[in-house]
């Protein structure tokens, strides 16, 4: 494919998710393919420390990626981590298909492409009017995968006990300084800082007004007690119509990748319908609220991610970072390892 092509398959992609809006993937053309790969510069080491939501987050870019390649009639071959590649590296092989067998896609497919610019985690409560049910279940069915179960609740009960388990994780996790300092460097408290970075959590997605960097964490640090916090997120946990539960049969990088995927798809769908989500995945990062939360859903593997479902109003939309500052092409990539003597790639 031209690489203009390329570049608008990518330029959906990185409209993805990501934990705190790290963003944190990079992309490389070359040899009739597209590699995805971490950006392990952005991992959040407290929250996050075995990486799991950061591949989650390359699984949501991915399925994006693969969505738009079906827009143009591209049935993308996938390879995940492959020994021929370098570590980490997902590779999406492109190849245009004959004219003659090729399809405008419709139906679900059509909907989840126009449904990738607005789609957003909506950060805000939902008023808690029921999903209808040939919804649910739609998504439902479209978010199965390989090594993922993905478990869609409506029981007003277990809705319930959830918010007291993200209740009790976001006391834990508020009572740690250094969660609230990885949090707080992630936000971008004035809309200069949020646009010059493109990146991380702008005050305008999370419903507060543009100040000052200093005055920002200032009065973040005042405005974080767990107490409170903790209230808030179980009290939009009650306030939704839904959460979708995924859990991975095998904790490795191949498995939360898949579930990223699984995710956005179903993100994509409910989008789609005019349903709104947003994560709330406290009890997934603390490991005795993780235990919990997969007893309470009758779970055979590790919870990675919850998310909750309703109606609201749509938020402003999160920034992204310019395209050249996450795409790089292999035959530019290879002049700069001659010129330096380096003879592999970075691990």
């Amino acid at each position: 494919m031209h690489r203009d092509a390329c570049m608008e398959l990518i330029r959906h992609a990185v409209m993805a998710p990501s934990s705190h809006n790290t963003q944190p993937w990079r992309f490389e053309l070359g040899d009739g393919a597209i590699r995805l790969r971490p950006d392990f510069h952005r991992r959040l080491p407290v929250v996050d420390p075995d990486d799991h939501a950061l591949f989650i987050s390359l699984g949501c870019a991915l399925e994006n990626l693969v969505i738009a390649a079906g827009s143009e009639g591209i049935q993308p071959s996938l390879a995940y981590f492959p020994e021929d590649e370098e570590a980490n590296t997902i590779r999406v092989r492109l190849a245009r298909p004959d004219a003659d067998s090729q399809q405008t896609p419709g139906g679900t497919a059509a909907a989840l492409f126009r449904a990738i610019p607005k789609r957003q985690s909506t950060r805000r409560a939902f008023d808690s009017r029921p999903l209808p049910a040939a919804v649910v279940r739609a998504i439902a069915e479209l978010a199965a995968e390989p090594l993922v179960s993905p478990r869609l609740v409506t029981d007003r009960d277990l809705i319930g006990r959830v918010a007291e388990q993200v209740e009790s994780a976001c006391r834990t996790q508020l009572a740690d300084p250094a969660f609230v300092e990885e949090l707080i460097c992630w936000i971008r408290f004035g809309r200069r800082e949020a646009e010059a970075r493109g990146d991380g959590l702008a005050a305008r997605v999370m419903g507060l007004p543009s100040m000052p960097r200093w005055l920002g964490k200032r009065l973040m640090r005042l405005a974080l007690t767990p107490a409170r916090e903790a209230a808030r997120a179980a009290a939009q946990v009650r306030s939704s119509s839904a959460l979708m539960i995924f859990s991975v049969e095998t904790d490795t990088p191949e498995a939360w990748v898949r579930a990223g995927q699984s995710f956005e798809r179903a993100a994509l769908l409910a989008t789609s319908e005019g349903v709104r989500h947003a994560h709330v995945n406290m009890p997934c990062e603390v490991p005795e609220a993780s235990e919990r939360l997969r007893v309470a859903f009758g779970l055979s593997g590790r919870p990675v991610l919850l998310i909750r479902l309703g109606y609201a109003e749509p938020m402003p939309f999160s920034y992204r970072r310019p395209l050249p500052d996450v795409v790089r092409y292999a035959a530019d990539q290879a002049q700069a390892q001659a010129a330096s003597g380096h003879r592999g790639p970075a691990a």
